[in-house]
């Protein structure tokens, strides 16, 4: 599976509506990326990560 966007709103820490384009611009371009930063709470990885397991399970 490839995930070419992923949407949500309102996610934990991550307010209002955001869409992150996995297909276009630098991220397409580059085919492979890490997502990386601090390992505390205000890091926002995890949050994305259950996020997109979520709308997964829920076929959105």
């Amino acid at each position: 599976m490839k995930i070419l966007s992923l949407s949500g709103e309102n996610l934990a820490s991550l307010t209002g509506p955001f869409t992150i384009d996995f297909a276009g611009g630098a991220l397409g371009a580059a085919g492979l990326f890490a997502i990386t930063g601090n390992t505390r709470a205000d890091g926002g990885k995890s949050t994305r990560d259950i996020g997109s397991v979520w709308m997964e399970a829920c076929g959105v």
